[in-house]
């Protein structure tokens, strides 16, 4: 395993730990599903669920679903829908998942916060955010039409899906995606919409072209760092001098770095 490798897992192992809880719900959770429903606007309340529910719509037409404000839920899932409509009307999503594929010409009408949305396989797909915050990541793989919108005006619709990510969205190395396998991420970085296409590193653990440069970049920084604290300690020991004020410090400085 490398350096990088180990560090990562190092993350990943706290990432893992924070999210025991939500792991906890999802193997807990119930499922309740909506299926087979055509031309029908339901409302799911708290009172219409069982505790803890993962809510699963599937093979539905022409609906329109709302979860409404108070309801509480662990995980939604969207799959084979055609023309309708999912409202998240302040309701909350335990985990912050929210799943849909093998869906066509659907919205999502997010007025709550969605850390993870995932997208597969789905044809015209439209995302209306009533506020910027409450987006946390997109990952779409083999979407066609995938438009995200912010209500609050604070960014311009995103348009993106294969042929956009193809076009060079997420980078040139994009131009072979592959459109049940690769995944890309879209997300807020310094400020505006960045969508990289997703590598995995030899642990499994998903990263991107830009964040791997960075860390990379940041692991050069402080193996130098490290070396040049060895080379003056090594120095200072053979010379059999002391260390002390502002040597001293500067190889504190030197160590923390590292």
């Amino acid at each position: 395993m490398t350096g990088q490798e180990e560090q990562i897992s190092k993350a990943e192992a706290l990432k893992r730990a924070k999210a025991e809880n939500k792991l906890d719900k999802m193997s807990n959770s119930v499922l309740h599903v909506v299926e087979g429903k055509m031309s029908e606007k339901i409302v799911l309340s708290q009172a219409d669920l069982p505790d803890l529910p993962t809510v699963h719509f599937k093979s539905c037409q022409s609906c329109t679903f709302t979860i409404p404000e108070g309801t509480k839920v662990v995980k939604i899932l969207f799959e084979s829908c055609t023309d309708s409509t999912l409202e998240f009307n302040g309701c909350i999503i335990a985990t912050g998942i929210c799943e849909a594929w093998r869906c066509d010409r659907c919205e999502l009408l997010v007025d709550c916060a969605v850390g993870t949305l995932q997208l597969d396989v789905c044809n015209g797909f439209t995302v209306s955010y009533t506020k910027i915050s409450h987006m946390g990541m997109v990952v779409q793989a083999g979407v066609q039409k995938l438009v995200l919108r912010f209500a609050d005006g604070a960014a311009a619709d995103y348009h993106t899906g294969l042929d956009e990510l193809r076009g060079g969205q997420a980078g040139a190395d994009a131009a072979s995606l592959n459109d049940t396998t690769d995944q890309c991420i879209t997300r807020f970085v310094d400020g505006r919409l960045l969508t990289e296409r997703i590598l995995r590193l030899s642990n499994d653990y998903p990263t991107t072209a830009r964040e791997k440069a960075a860390f990379d970049a940041e692991a050069r920084r402080k193996a130098a760092a490290m070396e040049g604290l060895v080379k003056d300690m090594l120095r200072l020991g053979e010379g059999g001098a002391a260390v002390g004020g502002d040597e001293a410090e500067r190889l504190r400085a030197l160590a923390e770095a590292a």
